[in-house]
């Protein structure tokens, strides 16, 4: 299981907390990173880009967002159990998420959906990286598409 989190912002340590939060002041890209150890010394990391828009006077709290972790433990302890994509002023979600070799191991759509690491037959998947795609809907009505990579710890 995973014993020690380090969090940097363009390369600024900004927390060892499993989950932070952080208020990004500026708009602009930032890479983002996620370093991990297990308790056996095994270290992992993952990066993203996040980008940050310049509010505008007339924006409306209509903005979307879609907050989505790049790794997850679904070892049954009751923290961070599931990969939940969640989002501001967002609606119903498609998910799939695939292994390796790109087969598709997990899919589902709702408003609520979230993975708990098992496969189809509800058999629990390996450690390792998987791929995902979500097709987001907005109150709007538009749909927005992300793809990327996560890591399942267990």
């Amino acid at each position: 299981s995973l014993i020690s989190w380090l969090w940097n912002i363009d390369n600024h340590s900004i927390s060892d907390l499993q989950h932070p939060r952080y208020v990004f002041t500026d708009a602009g890209s930032y890479q983002t990173s996620l370093y991990v150890t297990t308790d056996k010394g095994c270290t992992d990391a993952a990066s993203k880009i996040i980008f940050i828009k310049e509010k505008e006077a007339c924006d409306t709290d209509t903005d979307f967002s879609l907050f989505i972790l790049s790794a997850f433990t679904p070892n049954n302890d009751g923290i961070n159990d599931f990969f939940v994509p969640s989002g501001k002023n967002s609606g119903e979600l498609q998910m799939k998420i695939f292994d390796r070799w790109g087969e598709t191991v997990f899919e589902n759509s709702g408003s609520n959906t979230s993975w708990n690491g098992r496969g189809t037959k509800e058999i629990p998947l390996n450690e390792g990286a998987y791929a995902y795609e979500i097709a987001a809907k907005d109150l709007s009505g538009i749909v927005h598409y992300f793809t990327g990579h996560l890591l399942l710890l267990r």
